[in-house]
């Protein structure tokens, strides 16, 4: 589950541009002033440097810049380290760094703001957004153990213990409700990176039945989430069809239209998400509908290979070329008719969402539309291994 920006993407400045701004309006002593600064021992610096590449930074963070202010943030620490400012400057590193995609360097700096914080809500927070960046970095495993620092061994110390993660300490006081409910929904992501789909599950209904007991302006910030990790769940479950490479024929249409059916259900699962207008969230699940959709279509161009007869009743290569092209054409036919009915649905849904959501349901009808009509052509997906 990847966490929104909290700007909109903006397009980055050049090289040539970057470096104007920043020497420009730096003094050419900002530099090569001051040798005995009462913040940090090390170079050359000038009396008001750590103002003004801290402005610049925020600058930078507020026009969504983000791997802009980075080198902004990284010089200022690594000069100040004793100076007031810099454990907030080491949190705004992390948050450019996970906004600008840079997600292998993210835990560097949250490491210290979290050892500095300890466990305070800001530090669950960053906690948070570590997790995710290490799912994002293909690092799932770490995530869960960043994870229990904040909802505590009791709840997932059977998972550790499966995973071979040691134990740590029972935290002192409970994380608040928002850190709990998110922490949980991150740990489901992480969950699904490791392919533990009955682990998720139950993970995402102790979110759900934390999030339940809240009052209205907490759940609204976090409907969203909540409702696209159940989205991501059920195109999980979708995925597991067909479950095998070789079936008889009735078994491959009955796997196919099971699939389909998961798919229609996990449809409807899209419209209460619409509706919050949450565009990141809505994004982030779009994306995943279209990839439960080209599954679909991979799965119906090469559908399940006819079992092997033998002896009188072994077909030839021939034949089952044949039975594999005429199979495949029934599942394209059925594709097209149910990416017709998505696309219907979500047209039909249209008159009840927000600007910035319709925008997002009209680029999602296109992305399945263009399955269609370009028929991209895949290697069939290995089995799942749920």
């Amino acid at each position: 589950m990847r966490l929104p920006k909290p700007h909109p993407r903006r397009k980055h400045l050049g090289l040539l541009i970057f470096s104007t701004l920043l020497f420009s309006q730096l003094p050419v002593t900002s530099l090569i002033a001051d040798d005995h600064s009462k913040y940090s021992e090390s170079g050359p610096r000038q009396a008001d440097e750590p103002s003004v590449l801290t402005e610049k930074a925020i600058l930078a963070i507020q026009e969504s810049h983000f791997s802009e202010a980075v080198p902004y943030l990284q010089r200022f620490i690594d000069r100040y380290p004793a100076h007031p400012d810099t454990l907030t400057n080491t949190r705004r590193l992390g948050e450019a760094l996970f906004y600008s995609n840079q997600f292998s360097k993210v835990a560097t700096p949250l490491r210290r703001y979290i050892a500095a914080k300890g466990e305070a809500s800001e530090a669950d927070e960053m906690r948070i957004l570590m997790a995710q960046a290490l799912i994002e970095a293909k690092r799932p495993s770490q995530a869960l153990a960043v994870i229990v620092e904040i909802i505590g061994t009791s709840d997932i110390e059977q998972g550790r213990s499966k995973l071979g993660l040691p134990v740590i300490r029972k935290r002192v006081s409970p994380p608040n409700q928002i850190n709990r409910v998110s922490a949980l929904l991150i740990r489901c992501h992480a969950l699904l990176e490791l392919k533990q789909f009955d682990e998720a599950t139950q993970t995402w209904d102790s979110a759900n039945r934390d999030f339940i007991t809240l009052d209205e302006k907490t759940r609204s910030r976090l409907e969203a989430p909540l409702l696209a990790m159940q989205l991501k769940l059920e195109l999980r479950e979708c995925e597991r069809f067909p479950t095998a490479k070789t079936m008889s024929e009735a078994q491959a249409k009955d796997q196919m239209e099971r699939k389909a059916l998961c798919l229609a259900k996990s449809i409807q699962r899209f419209q209460p998400l619409l509706k919050t207008g949450s565009l990141g969230w809505i994004e982030k699940a779009a994306k995943d509908i279209v990839a439960g959709y080209r599954h679909y279509y991979v799965n119906s161009s090469s559908p399940p290979a006819a079992p092997l007869e033998t002896g009188e009743d072994k077909q030839s290569a021939q034949q089952l070329a044949t039975y594999q092209k005429e199979l495949a054409t029934f599942f394209l036919k059925n594709f097209e008719q149910r990416t017709a009915e998505t696309r219907s649905f979500l047209r039909a849904w249209s008159a009840e969402i927000s600007e910035n959501a319709k925008t997002a349901s009209a680029r999602l009808i296109g992305e399945i539309d263009a399955l269609s009509s370009h028929k991209p052509k895949e290697k069939a997906p290995a089995e799942s291994t749920r």
